[in-house]
């Protein structure tokens, strides 16, 4: 499990997921696109993202907006991951994200470890690695690298989440998910968004805890 206590302050954490418009598996191929996208709304926003995966037709995020309107940086995230991705594949016309996107605001201290563990393992459960730190396409390794997980985490002990993720939301009249491929091998670096462990001001505690968003 995570040990994250030096970052819990009250409020204001967002795990986020967003999906392609009807699934479409366009994500591990085009990670560096997703992650030069958070790069650049992290900067823009001066957000904090303390966690995330890419997926093949998804991602999860845990973000501290720091005042930010959460629906804006999902906004300017998705139009420049749309851009660049338009941009390598001709795509001419048509959306690349669904156009909602699904959040939880995180409670305290163990409602943050879960939501953590659970992007973590998300590739297990989707069965796209046998282990955590197989995948190259999460926040994981420089989880490890910074002590908060062991490089075995999740191999000895069992996860089991229980709950909404957001993965199963249909208001989009979302098609299922379509057989997975093979994910290609790109080693790829995410220093660039761990946070720094300085400590924030206070935050308003927000009383709804699940929401969807435009």
């Amino acid at each position: 499990m995570s040990n994250l206590r030096r970052y819990f302050t009250d409020g204001n954490y967002y795990f986020i997921t967003t999906v392609t418009r009807n699934r479409i598996p366009a994500l591990v191929d085009n990670s560096d696109l997703c992650i030069t996208a958070m790069k650049r709304t992290s900067e823009r926003f001066n957000l904090e993202i303390l966690a995330w995966v890419i997926l093949l037709d998804h991602i999860h995020l845990i973000i501290d907006p720091r005042g930010e309107n959460i629906s804006d940086i999902m906004k300017i995230f998705k139009q420049y991951f749309g851009f660049l991705y338009r941009q390598r594949s001709g795509m001419q016309k048509g959306r690349v994200w669904q156009l909602r996107f699904w959040g939880h605001v995180i409670r305290d201290q163990k409602d943050l470890n879960c939501h953590i563990d659970y992007i973590h393992y998300n590739p297990v459960k989707h069965g796209l690695v046998h282990t955590a730190r197989e995948y190259k396409y999460s926040s994981f390794p420089e989880f490890v690298k910074k002590g908060l997980y062991q490089e075995d985490c999740g191999e000895r002990e069992k996860f089991n989440f229980n709950g909404e993720f957001g993965e199963l939301y249909g208001f989009n009249n979302v098609k299922p998910p379509q057989p997975r491929p093979s994910l290609p091998q790109v080693g790829l670096t995410y220093s660039d968004f761990i946070p720094s462990e300085t400590e924030f001001g206070s935050r308003p505690n927000l009383r709804k805890l699940h929401f969807i968003w435009e």
